[in-house]
């Protein structure tokens, strides 16, 4: 089928198979062309297999099928422009606040950094919208000296661990980062810590120990800002 077209086309279609969505945003970003809908739209019309998601026609994708075949296509004729086109996917979806595609393609990309970043500033955000699976496999890509050196990264790890009822999990993960921030010397703040004794008290609840929860809770709610109004959730249970 990509015989039928010619190489600027060829090209254009293989940079654009690594979004699963698209719009003119993203098309610019990819192929660095201006007129990414319009080559769309003609391409639409001398049927191939491009579907429009939206009344207002900005929004298109590829059939299931035939993104397949692009993207293993791009996989051998561009493999070394791969993680880059990941890399600008990510950074344009970020743009038009789409977090969730936007960790798609920094994994895609191996980028660490870009990952870690992107998870700083909004995996909080995903946490909230039960995007639970989704930042399970950041935090499993994303190497744990990366995670520690921010701890709001472990507390969200341990959050995780509980929002999946794995409450057994919970404490070891928490001493491991602050024993780990320990020995790196990464600061903790009264906050932070907070944090932690909020979720440890938490757990105290689901093993069965009011005393160690009351004791715990008590302790966070010193500390704790009004902001912090999904940790104080468990204190004032």
């Amino acid at each position: 089928m990509l015989d039928r077209v010619d190489a600027t086309t060829r090209n254009f279609l293989l940079r654009c198979s690594v979004l699963r969505s698209m719009n003119d945003v993203l098309l610019t970003r990819l192929t660095g062309e201006d007129n990414g809908q319009q080559q769309l739209e003609e391409l639409e019309r001398q049927g191939l297999f491009i579907h429009r998601m939206d009344a207002d026609g900005e929004w298109f994708c590829f059939h299931p099928l035939f993104a397949n075949f692009l993207r293993q296509r791009c996989q051998w004729e561009l493999a070394a422009d791969l993680p880059d086109l990941h890399r600008r996917a990510a950074q344009g979806w970020l743009d038009q606040g789409f977090p969730a595609e936007a960790i798609h393609h920094a994994l895609a990309a191996g980028d660490v950094e870009m990952l870690r970043d992107v998870l700083l500033q909004h995996a909080w955000e995903l946490f909230h919208q039960s995007e639970l699976s989704l930042l399970e496999e950041c935090l499993k890509a994303l190497p744990y000296e990366k995670l520690i050196q921010n701890p709001r990264l472990a507390l969200l790890q341990a959050w995780l661990a509980q929002s999946q009822h794995r409450y057994s999990e919970v404490n070891t993960l928490l001493e491991r980062a602050e024993h780990e921030m320990h020995v790196q010397k990464i600061e903790i703040d009264g906050v932070m810590l907070a944090e932690f004794d909020a979720l440890r008290a938490q757990v105290a609840i689901n093993d069965g120990r009011p005393d160690d929860a009351e004791r715990l809770a008590v302790e966070a709610l010193k500390h704790l800002p009004i902001s912090s109004y999904y940790s104080r959730i468990v204190p004032v249970r």
